[in-house]
């Protein structure tokens, strides 16, 4: 932006400069030709007479051939002709002379008086006595002084000052015009945004390439708009899948309290132990709604732990082996190598808590969910959790870690579809990734890619 300023402005100025130049110069030349041609018109009479006077003395004096010395010793370059005329204008000297010469050497009356004509050739003429008593008619020619003639007639001052004018202001409505142009799309793009339209974009594709930072501010700003009405989106889907989880449990507890009304004594234990199922139910909803409204509020992790990671994952995969026996499952260690994680506990056993749950859920029974954790890379730790189970449809492998996403042939299983969202969230906020696949010999799984810290050993 500065440098795309700077040039403009500094080519409205060189014009500005230039035209400066061009008036001032036309002004001095025809200045200095007024003052030239009045020096000229006063000195030349004083020059001709004495010269015509030098003339006569070398004519009377040593005759035609002195006058060629006297010529050469006036003018060694030879610039000047002499013609000299008696009174009757035969020619005394200076060769054959064209009528317009001979009519100018006619044309002279005084004795001593010099005339001048400046007529495609400068003459001077002056009549001196010669020593017989006679008269010399001496024209010298030279050629035209040339001044430089500035040509006001073609381009007066006012014109060439509207020109300059003209062109610096043609100039400066463009670049204000390239300055304005981006900002002003960019302005409607944002008041569109801002009455409600989530869809406006100032189209940054179309912002020309120069200045860079218009076309880098109109992508930013889609960018931000694009992320914006995405968050607007799935906060308003949302509460759509909150208003439609809680319908159910809602619905079967109000069943639950009309059946322990109206029915009798004998079944209003059953009726009440629907109640609290569903009151269960609820709560655990409720509770996961604000373990992902948390994740979602935080812009870090909150508590930095130094987390090592072998013992960290054994103490879940231990865990989560425990819970997996009581429905015929297990989960096993392939290998855990020694790393350091920095990052909030809590926030990370919650996440990979809830992807082993959701593996032994779907792994069939009598199967294996496997853990395998191990450094990647120097910058990276790797945690990869693998389940029998069916996998998910590739078109949904995104999908299923949005809120309240389930996978259609997981739909009847239990569950929110909150826990792998969560999970998201959570290794997002220790800048890290996590992916899903479907594994090709059969399976399911999901790899976590986690940054590590500093003092980890190698």
């Amino acid at each position: 932006m500065r440098r795309f300023i700077f040039f403009w402005f500094l080519a409205v100025g060189l014009i500005s400069l230039i035209g400066a130049a061009w008036i001032g110069r036309s002004m001095k030349l025809t200045a200095t030709g007024f003052y030239e041609s009045d020096v000229a018109d006063d000195a030349a009479e004083t020059v001709v007479r004495d010269a015509a006077e030098a003339v006569a003395h070398a004519l009377d004096h040593g005759g035609v051939s002195t006058l060629h010395d006297l010529e050469r010793r006036l003018d060694p370059k030879r610039k000047l002709r002499f013609f000299v005329f008696d009174p009757d204008l035969h020619e005394v000297a200076g060769g054959p002379a064209p009528e317009s010469i001979r009519a100018f050497a006619g044309s002279l009356r005084s004795v001593g008086n010099t005339q001048l004509e400046t007529s495609g050739g400068e003459l001077a003429g002056s009549i001196v006595t010669a020593q017989d008593g006679g008269a010399y008619r001496v024209i010298v020619r030279v050629p035209a002084h040339k001044v430089a003639k500035a040509p006001v007639q073609a381009w007066s001052w006012s014109g060439r000052i509207a020109a300059i004018v003209a062109a610096a202001g043609l100039l400066c409505i463009w670049v204000a015009w390239r300055l304005s142009a981006p900002l002003a799309r960019l302005s409607r793009a944002t008041s569109l945004f801002a009455s409600g339209d989530l869809t406006a974009r100032a189209g940054a594709a179309a912002f020309p390439s120069r200045p860079p930072e218009y076309k880098k501010l109109a992508h930013d700003f889609d960018d931000m708009a694009g992320r914006i009405e995405r968050l607007v989106d799935s906060q308003r889907q949302l509460l759509r899948d909150v208003s439609h989880e809680l319908r159910t449990p809602l619905t079967r507890l109000s069943l639950a309290v009309d059946n322990a009304r109206h029915a009798p004594e004998s079944s209003v234990a059953a009726s009440l132990d629907r109640i609290d199922q569903e009151s269960e139910r609820l709560n655990a909803l409720i509770d996961r709604i604000i373990r992902l409204s948390r994740c979602e509020a935080f812009a870090e992790p909150p508590h930095r732990d130094i987390i090592e990671c072998a013992d960290f994952i054994e103490s879940l995969v231990s865990d989560a082996d425990f819970e997996a026996t009581a429905h015929t499952r297990r989960v096993s260690m392939l290998r855990a190598e020694t790393c350091r994680v920095v990052g909030d506990r809590e926030l990370l056993r919650e996440a990979i808590e809830n992807i082993l749950r959701n593996a032994i859920r779907y792994t069939p029974e009598g199967t294996a969910v496997t853990v395998d954790a191990y450094r990647e890379r120097p910058s990276e730790y790797r945690i990869v959790i693998r389940d029998c189970g069916p996998g998910v449809p590739v078109e949904h492998l995104e999908a299923i870690f949005e809120p309240f996403y389930r996978a259609p042939q997981r739909k009847e299983s239990p569950g929110f579809g909150i826990g792998l969202a969560i999970a998201k969230r959570a290794i997002s906020l220790h800048q890290g990734t996590i992916t899903a696949r479907n594994v090709v010999e059969g399976g399911f799984e999901v790899v976590i890619h986690m940054p590590v810290s500093g003092a980890c050993p190698r």
